[in-house]
């Protein structure tokens, strides 16, 4: 048999579908599936896990969002915050640019907590470790 040429990518950049009329997707945002398949930013919401961070902005009208996988910083919230204590546990949602410490909606595993914020692991494992893929 002769060798293959398989193509590869690097996993870290996603486009996610989203609705022509959804509000727009700032950039640097978690984004999150809905339950009609669009991308939308993060909020919490039960059965949902954050997919990727959008790479720059989704306007109104825009039918994909492109966003990253991996390990980015996050406010950390002033009423639940994440405990560096939880490091390799899953953090959470509570609004699009802030986790919590406990929640409904996992934002990702957390990376590292420091004095600037939270470190979190964004990709495919957190659903996955959410239990819910």
């Amino acid at each position: 048999m002769a060798d293959r040429l398989t193509p590869e990518r690097d996993g870290r950049r996603i486009a996610l579908n989203r609705d022509e009329s959804a509000s727009a997707i700032d950039a640097g945002v978690m984004v999150m599936i809905s339950e009609d398949g669009d991308a939308v930013a993060a909020f919490e919401q039960a059965d949902r896990f954050v997919t990727g961070v959008a790479v720059k902005r989704a306007a109104a009208g825009d039918k994909v969002a492109e966003c990253a996988t991996g390990i980015f910083r996050f406010d950390n919230s002033a009423t639940l915050p994440v405990n560096p204590l939880a490091v390799g546990g899953l953090c959470y949602v509570e609004n699009d640019r802030t986790v919590k410490g406990s929640g409904a909606t996992p934002a990702g595993l957390v990376f590292d907590v420091d004095d600037a914020g939270v470190w979190v692991e964004i990709g495919p494992r957190t659903g996955f470790f959410a239990g819910q893929v």
